[in-house]
């Protein structure tokens, strides 16, 4: 691949749309972090076994988020001296969770909170509540569709393999990305890619999020897989 890095956005959500515009804001939020992760271009290049990269033609893409607001919406942020985006940063996601229970297990966990608020009167803190766990939901939900992707495209992939080797590793790669990060990591290699695929989304979709101690949550699974026989360092 070369150095050559191009730009890539999807259309904008459909503000004219009445089932999107009357959205809550957070929940529009999703919607077009789901819409990069569905539509922007993947590769598997040569020699990986740890997926997750975004190119077209060879060149590097550089992603960002469609317009999910409206322009009263933006308007009102630049009165209050801010903007709406995503942009954060200085923050480590818990990455714990993410390897060791899977983003299933936390959307279980995210739809009884949704059933339980759904219970109380209705209010305007519960609305937003509702709207924020549902919005992390469908985030969680696209992210699997990413892992899914890259798994479609390494059993492709696989069928064009010019040696056994490599169409071997494509298999495996489609074999984990099947199962992670959607599952809990059961090895090492599984735990790396759980990491990434997470990391790879939230860093295509406009954040800026530090990996954190990764020796600290990728010691278990290593530790695991050294004491099983099941890898070896160099």
């Amino acid at each position: 691949m070369t150095q050559k890095q191009v730009a890539w956005r999807p259309d904008a959500l459909d503000m004219t749309d009445p089932s999107v515009a009357e959205l809550p804001l957070v929940v529009r939020h999703a919607k077009a972090f789901e819409k990069v992760l569905v539509d922007m271009p993947i590769v598997i290049e040569e020699g990986d076994l740890i997926v997750g990269n975004c190119a077209l033609e060879g060149a590097i893409v550089r992603t960002s988020m469609p317009e999910y607001a409206s322009e009263s919406e933006r308007a009102r942020a630049r009165e209050e001296g801010s903007s709406i985006g995503s942009g954060l940063s200085h923050k480590t996601p818990y990455y714990y969770d993410v390897i060791n229970k899977g983003l299933s297990a936390i959307m279980a966990d995210l739809d009884h909170k949704i059933s339980e608020i759904a219970g109380r009167n209705k209010s305007e803190g519960r609305e937003k509540k509702m709207a924020f766990f549902e919005a992390v939901k469908l985030e969680c939900q696209a992210v699997i569709g990413l892992a899914h992707r890259y798994a479609d495209f390494a059993t492709q992939q696989a069928e064009k393999a010019q040696t056994d080797e490599r169409r071997d590793a494509l298999l495996k790669i489609a074999d984990v990305c099947r199962r992670v990060p959607e599952f809990s990591a059961q090895t090492f290699h599984e735990a790396v890619q759980s990491f990434w695929l997470v990391h790879f989304a939230l860093y295509s979709t406009g954040t800026k999020l530090s990996c954190g101690r990764m020796d600290q949550y990728l010691y278990a699974p290593l530790k695991r897989d050294l004491e099983a026989g099941q890898i070896t360092l160099p």
